[in-house]
């Protein structure tokens, strides 16, 4: 589906990942009217996503799918084993993790359950990042079994060639656009090409 085909106005954006930066964009164009379960983890495993909503959230971030992995920035990395899906944020240091647990657990099914309402109360603009076109194919498939179907997915992938711009895509799925433009300094993102992509969309 063309890209520009799809500027107009949602009743909600939401992020689907696979990093940061979607949810950090999103809230600076001042789409992002809440927190969804997606926003700040690294969920770079398309499939194991698309089985995530298959099962509605299903086993989310439970105590014993999770490992540790890392620490970085004084916050113990714990990854959700059954769903690939690393959480950097939410576990500081000298904190154990298990004690900082049902805080973190009740927060997220609070944003999981606003987030299964939401996207069936009206045409929703899913945004997700480095996403292939068969892994969007899937997820397309996995969010028209449990949302709205009036919905659009918009694919943003990058290239390290600032001079290139934005390349427009088209793979010929019905609800799915896709564009890749240069990937920015830092985590953040490039806000220029980011206003670029967005403009129109309300």
């Amino acid at each position: 589906m063309d890209w520009n085909q799809n500027r107009g106005t949602y009743h909600a954006f939401i992020s689907l990942g696979a990093m940061c930066q979607t949810a950090h964009q999103l809230n600076r164009l001042k789409l992002r009217k809440f927190s969804g379960p997606l926003d700040w983890f690294i969920s770079f495993s398309s499939p194991k996503l698309s089985q995530l909503l298959n099962a509605r959230f299903n086993g989310f971030m439970e105590l014993n799918h999770l490992r540790l992995i890392n620490i970085v920035d004084n916050h113990y990395v714990l990854r959700d084993m059954k769903y690939q899906i690393d959480s950097y944020h939410d576990f500081p240091i000298p904190y154990n993790p298990n004690q900082l647990y049902p805080q973190f657990k009740d927060k997220l099914d609070r944003r999981v359950s606003r987030f299964l309402k939401t996207i069936k109360t009206g045409p929703v603009c899913f945004v997700r990042t480095q996403t292939s076109r068969s892994e969007a194919r899937l997820l397309e498939q996995a969010l028209y079994d449990i949302s709205h179907k009036d919905f659009r997915m918009l694919i943003v992938n990058f290239h390290n060639q600032s001079e290139k711009g934005v390349i427009y895509e088209d793979w010929g799925l019905q609800r799915v656009s896709s564009v890749t433009i240069p990937s920015g300094r830092d985590w953040r993102g490039s806000n220029h090409h980011w206003d670029l992509i967005m403009k129109g969309f309300n």
